[in-house]
């Protein structure tokens, strides 16, 4: 549905600057040309930011899962009752983001997933005496769960750098006097161009638009951002990967 979404929007505003052929009033030719030139610069600039952001993101996420994946594998070196343990909080912090399909879930309400693994190693392994293999296991699950929380502050701070509300009005502002002054100009004598012209701008000015609020809300692909990774963590667990 969504890869004939362009052609689809494009055929309409075609047909409704063919069909709804306006007069020219005055001289708007100064007023296309400025908003075009704001529309440009600020949806680039947004555009940059929130990619930056996008891939930021993600790049935290993968060292998110990176050691979580750390965590399960070193769990094994140490007793198979612990290592259930672990599975089972590893597994229950990802399927309840897939469920929700939200990457934040457990960044914008509250988490037990590290307090329950750091009480999982007091009760299992507390005072017992561990060997060198155990103990070198039980330093790397420390430092590993050091690696979460901090990359857990970094996302959470990364979440709030969306598109402020005032910014997106001055885009959407931009955009309909775009639009409007385009509907008011000829660009061509025959009537057909005109319109071809005129939908292929607004098709683009839209879809402009779209990619922006993907960016911002962090749906580039059509999936949850983390989606991939969140699944490979728990492939890994079950001995698929």
């Amino acid at each position: 549905m969504k890869k004939y979404f362009p052609l689809t929007l494009f055929i309409l505003l075609a047909i409704v600057y063919f069909i709804f052929a306006f007069d020219q009033i005055g001289s708007y030719e100064i007023f296309l040309t400025v908003a075009s030139f704001l529309f440009a610069i600020f949806t680039g600039f947004f555009i940059s930011r929130q990619e930056k952001r996008y891939t930021t993101i993600r790049d935290l996420i993968a060292q998110y899962d990176g050691a979580m994946t750390s965590i399960f594998r070193e769990s094994r070196h140490i007793s198979k009752r612990f290592t259930h343990q672990i599975h089972d909080i590893i597994e229950a912090h990802y399927q309840t983001m897939l469920n929700k399909k939200t990457w934040d879930w457990h960044f914008t309400h509250k988490s037990e997933t590290v307090s329950s693994i750091h009480r999982v190693i007091h009760d299992e392994i507390g005072k017992k005496r561990l060997s060198n293999l155990q103990f070198l296991s039980l330093q790397q699950i420390l430092n590993e769960l050091t690696i979460v929380q901090t990359v857990r502050k970094h996302m959470i701070a990364m979440k709030q750098e969306r598109i402020p509300i005032f910014q997106w009005l001055l885009i959407y502002v931009l955009a309909i006097l775009m639009l409007c002054t385009l509907s008011i100009l000829p660009l061509s004598e025959v009537p057909i161009l005109d319109a071809i012209f005129k939908g292929i701008f607004a098709t683009a000015v839209i879809f402009v638009m779209l990619l922006l609020r993907d960016l911002d809300n962090l749906n580039l692909y059509e999936e949850i951002v983390g989606e991939a990774s969140a699944s490979d963590v728990l492939e890994i667990m079950e001995g698929t990967k």
